[in-house]
């Protein structure tokens, strides 16, 4: 026997592409293994003629054919006599795509890409499609439609779902992507490196390692292994971040090892918001709720507080009353009656007052009578008043007036009760034998009002709420001191209204605690006004609101004096009344409105105007004036759609230079919206 006679046979292999260059790879490829021998064709007709004349074992069809489709020439070599049983391979750029689905069921046996070609990827491919088709008769053809029909369902739920196909070549590295893979990553598929690391670059950093983990669990797990599955978010070229889901799983390859990995991927930002959504929604629910719960606990505590505090003193006053009406009383009884009965009195109209200024507050009804005030006057007249407290309590009371302090913009009486609170909490909350210090200092362009004591000190937790109303920190029926737990909620109004802050500070229980007020001094309270004109708004229109029916006179004067035509309104719903009256020609140049009203407040009365009535800020530009002073009613003054909002007290010529500033002629040195 020859040598030539133990040679094997090679496999004969017919490589179809259009071009000389692709038809090369195949052969050259083929060449570097050894055992093949390939016939090059240069269209579908000349593989088909190959086909027919015999002992072809594998076909290698390039997608690129001058004559046909790659789809169309699957169907013609299935239906060609002398190629239906001989197996076919597509030779792609890319691969794990929804068209390799297509490719299958209209009858490719497997593909590759053309990186596969250097690697030895081809021969196994080729060998696996031909002992694929040798282990048993061709498929029948009601079977391999219904196989093609199985495979075409899973392209279409593919496409239903809105799912990406991916597939990673473990012997090559290569990742392929699906068109609409590349979509949801927001890349172009030809732009992709088609690498691990072009991959995990999309990847944002945090989850880049759950990523890894997962790959690595499912290459430990191998093809028997079943699936594994990942969320983690990327950031696409355009900045834009996106959550995604991928499932995937590892196939064999010819010889039964680990030949690559397979997957889908989803996009699930819509749903990743809505479940941040619906967790923002809930923790809000429950913040509610904690809320309500509070509001309700501190309306009991509130209600039971304010019937012992009013019986209290009403006990006294009812018990010595009925003492002094019996006959025989002694003098010094009677003297010591009336001066208890007198005390108890004071302190229910003080109680009283404070519930009344509460209410004034959160109607917006309280007012100020604005003048120069000395703040040292004030201070020694409100420590004064309370030097028989201290005393009683047997607390040293000091007062260090700083010399030159420069006067403030605001109502005496109102900061004397400022001063007056603070002080009287002070001494309330100091002990026998304590001190309590009242000074005032110039802080740059402000003054400073400290008020120090070395009483029982604040709880650090409870140094946020110490200016809530109602709050106090004991509020428990065994309590030491009374009171409603409302002086300091007005001290922080107070001072706000007056452009000021508050702060309190301790160092903890039984350290003592500060509370430090800050006011602008006079003339740096407000950019200085120009001079106004007399007739600065002749021909200008004025709808002026106002349920506080003293301040409408006042504005009405304040306006007309300057020249301006006033309409007036002592509610919301007769202002817009007055304006769906107004013929379209004649509507004022601008609204002027209280915020805190009965019934329709001003901001109901803005939105009606602007809604409703549809007139926009250019056809009714609107100013708010009003006693709601915190920067949080100014922002929502202009959310509504004020263009301006001053606060009462407010400066005469300021209002008048707000109201020039919206209309012609301009005014200069109006308020900035």
């Amino acid at each position: 026997m020859s040598a030539n006679a133990s040679r094997p046979t090679p496999i004969r292999v017919v490589a179809a592409a259009r071009r000389a260059e692709d038809r090369r790879a195949v052969v050259d490829s083929l060449r570097a293994v050894g055992g093949f021998s390939c016939s090059e064709a240069g269209s579908l007709d000349e593989a088909l003629r190959l086909c027919s004349a015999g002992g072809v074992a594998c076909v290698l069809l390039h997608l690129d054919l001058p004559d046909a489709g790659i789809l169309e020439a699957l169907h013609a070599l299935a239906r060609e006599p002398g190629a239906s049983a001989i197996p076919v391979v597509v030779l792609s750029s890319h691969l794990g795509d929804d068209y390799c689905l297509d490719l299958v069921a209209a009858g490719a046996d497997d593909a590759i890409g053309v990186d596969g070609l250097q690697s030895g990827g081809l021969r196994r491919t080729i060998e696996h499609a031909i002992a694929r088709r040798a282990r048993g008769p061709v498929v029948p053809a009601a079977s391999d439609a219904a196989l093609r029909a199985s495979e075409t369902r899973a392209r279409l739920a593919l496409r239903a779902a809105d799912l990406g196909a991916w597939e990673h070549d473990l012997r090559s590295g290569r990742i392929s992507w699906s068109e609409r893979c590349a979509t949801i990553f927001g890349a172009r598929r030809e732009e992709f490196a088609g690498d691990y690391a072009a991959f995990e670059s999309f990847v944002l950093p945090e989850d880049r390692e759950a990523v890894r983990a997962i790959g690595v669990e499912a290459l430990r797990a191998g093809p028997s292994g079943g699936g594994t599955s990942v969320e983690f978010r990327i950031r696409r070229p355009d900045g834009d971040e996106r959550w995604l889901v991928s499932h995937g799983g590892v196939v064999a390859g010819a010889d039964g090892a680990a030949a690559r990995v397979v997957g889908i991927v989803q996009d699930i930002t819509s749903r990743k918001r809505a479940e941040v959504e619906r967790e923002r929604l809930l923790a809000a629910e429950r913040a509610a709720r904690v809320d309500a719960d509070r509001a309700g606990r501190l309306k009991d505590e509130f209600l039971a507080t304010i019937s012992h505090e009013l019986r209290t003193p009403l006990n006294s006053i009812l018990g010595w009353t009925r003492l002094l009406s019996r006959r025989g009383a002694r003098p010094e009884m009677v003297d010591e009656g009336l001066r208890v009965i007198e005390r108890n009195a004071r302190i229910q109209a003080q109680l009283i007052s404070d519930l009344l200024d509460v209410n004034r507050i959160v109607s917006g009804k309280l007012l100020l009578e604005v003048a120069n005030v000395d703040l040292n006057d004030a201070s020694a007249a409100a420590l004064e008043t309370l030097h028989p407290a201290a005393e009683e309590r047997r607390v040293v009371v000091e007062l260090r007036a700083a010399p030159d302090l420069p006067s403030i913009h605001g109502d005496v009486a109102r900061l004397q009760q400022v001063i007056w609170n603070l002080l009287s909490n002070a001494i309330k909350f100091t002990p026998e034998g304590g001190r309590v210090t009242l000074e005032t200092r110039r802080s740059g362009d402000d003054v400073e009002l400290e008020v120090r004591d070395t009483g029982q000190g604040i709880e650090p937790d409870f140094v946020a709420h110490v200016f809530d109303r109602f709050r106090q920190a004991d509020g428990s029926a065994a309590r030491r001191h009374g009171g409603l737990g409302l002086g300091l909620a007005i001290v922080k109004h107070l001072v706000e209204m007056h452009g000021g802050t508050v702060t309190a500070s301790s160092g903890g229980p039984r350290r003592g605690s500060s509370f430090t007020v800050r006011l602008p001094a006079l003339g740096t309270q407000a950019r200085p006004v120009p001079e106004i004109a007399a007739d600065a708004l002749r021909g200008v229109a004025v709808l002026l609101v106002d349920d506080q029916l003293d301040a409408l006179e006042f504005t009405r004067r304040l306006f007309v004096e300057h020249g301006a035509e006033v309409q007036t309104a002592a509610r919301a719903e007769e202002a817009l009344d007055l304006l769906r009256a107004a013929p379209s020609g004649a509507l004022p140049t601008v609204l002027v409105s209280d915020i805190g009203m009965p019934g329709m407040d001003g901001y109901e009365l803005l939105r009606a105007v602007r809604d409703d009535l549809g007139l926009g800020p250019e056809r009714l530009p609107a100013i708010a004036v009003t006693a709601f002073a915190r920067e949080d009613d100014r922002r929502d003054s202009h959310a509504v759609g004020y263009q301006a909002h001053l606060t009462k007290p407010f400066a005469p010529d300021r209002l008048i230079a707000a109201v020039g500033a919206l209309v012609p002629p301009k005014i200069p040195g109006g308020p900035a919206p």
